[in-house]
């Protein structure tokens, strides 16, 4: 690689790593306006839910668990009809 491709590659990683703190500040940003609004975004099924759906979890920085209550039900049902003794 001569001295100008690797410039040219270094400048585009930074760009990189400049739009990934701007894409985590908008995700950020997006879910403190979700949480004013009262409603959470469920990853596991990909929908927006109300407050109301998910679950009480304090250590989490907005007190709600990671997934709504129907997806960790069934994620539960699952993992427990799998072990089998």
């Amino acid at each position: 690689m001569t001295k100008e491709e690797v410039k040219a590659r270094f400048e585009m990683i930074d760009d990189l790593g400049r739009n990934i703190k701007y894409e985590k500040a908008e995700i950020r940003r997006l879910q403190l306006e979700l949480k004013r609004a009262g409603v959470k975004y469920c990853p596991s099924c990909g929908r927006t839910k109300d407050d109301t759906e998910f679950g009480a979890n304090r250590s989490r920085p907005d007190g709600l668990a990671g997934y709504c209550k129907e997806c960790r039900a069934g994620k539960k049902a699952l993992t427990k009809g799998a072990v089998s003794w």
